[in-house]
């Protein structure tokens, strides 16, 4: 039977960092997180091109822009509201 070849990516990150994931996600939703990230990534790399890559290296583009302007547009005072994640979309619980 043929072995599989799952590709990996290799990130080396802080101390700091590490603690923070650590404090937020359990391990397994840490893959999640990041596959996540990466498959927005790709998408947008397909659609804009390098342009993307400009604007996350200039941090003119990050998840907390996304974050704040979906807050704003939805009204949510509160950034630490629960949220449910399945395999579909997040429900958020007011």
């Amino acid at each position: 039977m043929p072995t599989i070849h799952r590709p990996r990516l290799v990130v080396e990150i802080t101390p700091e960092q590490r603690e923070l994931l650590n404090k937020y996600l359990a391990y397994g939703e840490q893959r999640r997180v990041f596959q996540a990230i990466l498959t927005d990534m790709a998408a947008m790399l397909e659609e804009f091109g390098y342009n993307f890559v400009t604007f996350m290296l200039q941090r003119e583009f990050s998840y907390r822009t996304l974050m704040e302007a979906h807050i704003a547009d939805r009204g949510f005072a509160d950034t630490n509201v629960e949220c449910t994640v399945t395999e579909g979309p997040t429900t958020v619980n007011p």
